[in-house]
This record gives structure tokens, C-alpha cells and sequence, in this order.
């Protein structure tokens, strides 16, 4: 049974304080269902924006060894964020509000919205150590939650020696040995946009797929320039599966996959 994936990102970004940012990426897996059927995951996108919003597309599809395809599933996104100090206090603020649609071929808004809320307050023990506390939800058509943002910040990942975020909803560690080299881990829990299915869908009629996965990752981080990053690493993919819900949002179906590993390289150009 086949367990290795493969994934290729390249991006174009800016740092925060530039006046635009523009990244273009994809990846692709190969996988198994539990059951052995192959499966081929491949998305692209392109997104830009600034230090204040963020404006997206991608497109996802999945190939199935003994089952129909999915092609074309669409996401149209952005976000508007802003954050600040309160005062001379050690407190600070983050707002945070995105939105998408999220479908295969037949365009319905008011049944393929995601909106995302995010409100955070953190304070700043000292230059190095803070604490981020907040809260996040998905309002949708099938499955609207909340969730808890707890943080444990330290250091800056462009300082050198250890820098970390520890918490939910994810966790990341650098270690930076000078200015062109520093090694990263990653963490965390991934739960992507549910795409509004077909009207004729074969799967569900006008219901929506969803995948939801846990990774880890390591990667050497190569900074040759302060115009130019490299960071080529291995992930790790577990928890994974594909779930079906029907137009009301109850759950039909879920299909887990094997567990597996994904080499990746992206790269970032700074203006």
C-alpha cells in the first residue's frame, strides 16, 4: 500500500511592512484510503494583499483510483486583520475577520460561505515572552463552531538562538544559528474550507466535502539575502480523512487515509 506524498509550494510574499504581497503556491499528495484506493489531492492558488487585508483564490481537486473525481473545487477568500497596542499597559489587540465561497460548479453564496471571526488580547510579559488569549469561529450553512486561540509566545524566529509559539490552535519552534540559516518545526491541526458539492453530485446533491488532518514538519531555512528565503523540509500528515455531508449538513460519510509523508520547498521573494 503506497504511503508517500509529495508536496511542492512556491511562494511570492512580502514582509508585513511592505506596501503589497503577492503569493502564488501549490501542492499535491498522493495517498491511500484505508480500504486501498488510491487517492491524488492537487490545489494551486494565487492570494495578495497588505498588511491590513488579504485577497485569494485556489482551486482543489481529487482523483479517485475506483470512484468519480472531484475536479474543480473553488475557493474565493479574503480577510481584513489590524492589531495594536493598548497604551503603555503590556496589553495589545488583534481583529480579525475573513470570508470565502466554496464550491465545485453551481454557484450558490448564500449556502457556500464561510465567515471567520477572530478577536485576541495579548500580553507582553517582557520583549520576549507573551501571552496570546482569544477566541475564533466558523459561521457556515452545515457546521458553525467556536474555538479557543491560547499562546505561549517567545522571542523573535528572526532573532538568533530559540524562538517558539506553543498553544492552539497551532505550535512552531526555531532555532536560528545566524542570519542566513535556521532550522523549524511545525504542528499543528488542519480543518480547510468546506466545498458545496454539485447540484448533481454524485456523492451528495448540493452537500459539501470536507478534509480534515493533523501535520508535522522540519525544515532548514536558508536566508542568502534579505530579499530572498528558502525554506526545503519533510512533513508528516496523520489524522487524515474525507468527509460527505448531506444539503442540511448532516454527516453521510467519512474515509480515512493512511498516514503520510510529504517533502516540500518553498521560496520568498522580498521587495
Amino acid at each position: 500500500m503506497r504511503k508517500l506524498a509529495i508536496a511542492a509550494l512556491v511562494g511570492l510574499a512580502l514582509p508585513a511592512q511592505a506596501s503589497f504581497f503577492l503569493n502564488p503556491y501549490y501542492s499535491g499528495s498522493d495517498s491511500n484510503f484505508k480500504n486501498g484506493q488510491d487517492v491524488k489531492t492537487t490545489t494551486y492558488g494565487l492570494e495578495g494583499g497588505n498588511d491590513t487585508f488579504t485577497l485569494g483564490f485556489s482551486n482543489r481537486n481529487y482523483s479517485f483510483e475506483n470512484s468519480k473525481n472531484i475536479d474543480n473545487l473553488k475557493s474565493l477568500y479574503g480577510n481584513i486583520h489590524h492589531g495594536d497596542a493598548l497604551g503603555d499597559s503590556g496589553w495589545s489587540y488583534f481583529l480579525y475577520l475573513g470570508a470565502s465561497f466554496n464550491w465545485e460548479d453551481d454557484f450558490h453564496p448564500s449556502e457556500n460561505y464561510n465567515i471567520n471571526p477572530n478577536v485576541a488580547l495579548t500580553y507582553h510579559y517582557d520583549d520576549e515572552l507573551s501571552l496570546t488569549l482569544g477566541v475564533g469561529g466558523v459561521i457556515n450553512e452545515y457546521n458553525s463552531k467556536a474555538y479557543p486561540i491560547v499562546q505561549i509566545n517567545f522571542s523573535d524566529p528572526k532573532a538568533e538562538g530559540l524562538s517558539f509559539v506553543l498553544g492552539f490552535p497551532k505550535n512552531t519552534a526555531t532555532y536560528r544559528f545566524n542570519q542566513y540559516f535556521a532550522l523549524n518545526g511545525e504542528l499543528a491541526l488542519n480543518g480547510g474550507p468546506a466545498y458545496q458539492l454539485k447540484d448533481n453530485s454524485v456523492y451528495a446533491r448540493k452537500g459539501y466535502i470536507e478534509e480534515r488532518s493533523a501535520s508535522a514538519e522540519g525544515s532548514l531555512v536558508v536566508t542568502p539575502a534579505d530579499q530572498f528565503s528558502a525554506k526545503i523540509g519533510v512533513g508528516y500528515t496523520f489524522d487524515r480523512d474525507i468527509r460527505f455531508y448531506d444539503h442540511d449538513g448532516h454527516k453521510i460519510s467519512k474515509a480515512r487515509l493512511d498516514n503520510d509523508w510529504n517533502f516540500f520547498v518553498k521560496g520568498s521573494l522580498f521587495f
